[in-house]
């Protein structure tokens, strides 16, 4: 048997240490150790399939991309560079060209099943879930199945909001795999879609029974317990939810759970610091919290978003800088009902409009058209395509012509506040209802000033959305479009919402139709406004 040349023996001893590098996190080394081999073996994409992880490692996912597609000009028969670029691709938000990766992948190893499942998942977070039904079946009709696949594949489907066939596909794979954890958390909420929210739970407490550190199903127990009214549970569990904070740069982080304050003692007599997370309606939710912490607290500062100190001021009780020279406690605003030990609701968090922006907001609206005034949005939350946020579950859309012809008999001048409208939303809008309307998404941009509009409004219809919280503040009511499943603050089921007296809910059917929640809408509207 011949011995290889020595380069060969050195290139794969070094190849062995840059492997042992990375599984030690350190990429820096074992970065120079791949580069190492690409110098001494030039004919294999081994070396730089090596340095493209330890880039990435890095935190330098761009180069890692460029290694990549450097590398696969060199070998375009590479599957293996082929797949990890579309890793990488993916794990970078590129969906569509992350898929094109996978199917390159898939063309050179038909049978590879870790491609098949990355192509569904590109696929679905690109929101392109019909194309990821069919490579998913695709693949199984060929391989059979596995409990990989039948779980990417119900996930596709509860994204496209196909609830009972997720439910269908995810039991299969679940009879595969009784331990796949993905299985049943998405069984759990596709169960959950259905309306069945006993099973759900179910599921849910069964999967954390033998993953008791997962935080996803802790998060997504917290929302039914939460929407069933379960409150001393299920603000706990709430604790394990993803969030965003200011200092992360954007980014949805896991919460961890012990962290912050455990009980009302740990904030008796501190000096807390509120610190704003995740979107500026959710803020604006806990600081309905805020007036209780305040009366046990020696002191407490609200550390958020600056827009949201525009519209709240330096009023009493609350600093805008900590105490000088003493420690703070520091509490996302999320977390404030489990550390005070909340069993029920509190009103919202007081909010009042600056008196010369309602008198502009008044100008405005009357050079528009004549009253009464209606706003109105059709869209709220980050589409799963767009969001840094694992699972994206609450983006919250009404078809913008399904909504106008509800609107259309409406007297007065319609006025839509829906935020980043797509142009092709707008003009269906326009188009179905028939006249006019007045676009002033622009308003979102300066809280005050949406205030004053908001202040001025005869009516408001639209889905969740931070304006909801700002009209609850106001003391103002609205009409609310609940889509399946509802966001906790609505509840599972009901014409109201303990949180927000006075809104009126408007519920998708079980169905997902919305006919009869338009139909309730407008006799909401027809009983509210004069012609």
């Amino acid at each position: 048997m011949t011995e290889p040349p020595s380069s060969e023996r050195d290139a794969a001893a070094l190849m062995q240490l840059g492997v042992a590098h990375l599984e030690a996190k350190r990429a820096e080394d074992a970065e120079k150790a791949f580069r190492a081999a690409a110098r001494l073996v030039r004919d294999s994409p081994k070396p730089g399939l090596g340095i493209a992880a330890s880039l990435a490692a890095r935190g330098r996912s761009d180069e890692a991309i460029a290694q990549l597609r450097k590398l696969l000009q060199a070998f375009p028969s590479s599957a293996d560079a082929w797949f990890n670029l579309g890793n990488f691709l993916r794990r970078s938000r590129q969906f569509d060209e992350a898929a094109r990766c996978y199917r390159r992948t898939l063309a050179l190893r038909p049978d590879d099943e870790a491609a098949c499942v990355n192509l569904g998942m590109a696929l679905t977070l690109g929101e392109r879930f019909a194309e990821a039904e069919a490579a998913l079946r695709e693949f199984t009709a060929q391989h059979g199945e596995s409990a990989d696949v039948l779980c990417n594949l119900g996930q596709a489907l509860r994204y496209a909001r196909r609830y009972e066939e997720a439910a269908q596909v995810l039991r299969r794979a679940a009879v595969l795999s009784p331990a796949h954890v993905g299985a049943q958390l998405n069984l759990a909420l596709a169960t959950s879609g259905l309306g069945d929210a006993v099973s759900a739970e179910k599921l849910l407490r069964e999967l954390l029974r033998r993953e008791p550190q997962h935080a996803q199903a802790h998060a997504h127990l917290a929302e039914l317990l939460l929407g069933t009214e379960r409150y001393a549970e299920g603000w706990v569990e709430y604790r394990w939810r993803d969030v965003h904070v200011e200092r992360e740069a954007g980014r949805w982080v896991p919460q961890d759970p012990g962290a912050g304050p455990r009980s009302i003692a740990d904030l008796r007599g501190a000096h807390v610091v509120v610190k704003g997370e995740q979107g500026l309606g959710d803020v604006l939710f806990f600081l309905r919290f805020a007036e209780a912490l305040a009366r046990i607290a020696a002191s407490v500062t609200l550390d958020l978003d600056p827009r949201l100190r525009d519209i709240i001021g330096e009023r009493p009780p609350f600093r805008r800088e900590p105490a000088s020279g003493e420690p703070a406690v520091e509490v996302l605003a999320g977390s404030l009902p489990a550390a005070l030990g909340v069993t029920g609701t509190a009103p919202a968090f007081a909010l009042a409009a600056d008196p010369e922006q309602t008198r502009r907001a008044r100008r405005l609206l009357e050079s528009l058209g004549p009253a009464p005034y209606v706003g109105v949005t059709w869209e709220a939350g980050t589409r799963l395509r767009d969001s840094s946020k694992p699972g994206a579950e609450l983006h919250k859309r009404i078809d913008p012509a399904a909504l106008a012809g509800a609107l259309a008999d409406v007297p007065g001048t319609l006025v839509s506040l829906q935020r980043n409208p797509a142009p092709e939303d707008l003009a269906r809008f326009r188009a179905a209802l028939g006249r006019p309307v007045a676009d002033l998404a622009d308003t979102n941009k300066d809280l005050p000033s949406l205030l004053g509009v908001l202040s001025c409004l005869d009516r408001y219809v639209g889905v969740s959305n931070t304006n909801m919280h700002l009209l609850a503040g106001l003391g103002l009511g609205a009409d609310v479009l609940v889509p399946v499943p509802p966001e906790w603050r609505w509840l599972r089921a009901g014409a109201e919402s303990p949180w927000f007296p006075g809104f009126r809910l408007h519920r998708e059917s079980a169905d997902l139709s919305w006919s009869r929640a338009l139909a309730s809408l407008k006799a909401s509207l027809d009983s509210g406004l004069r012609k």
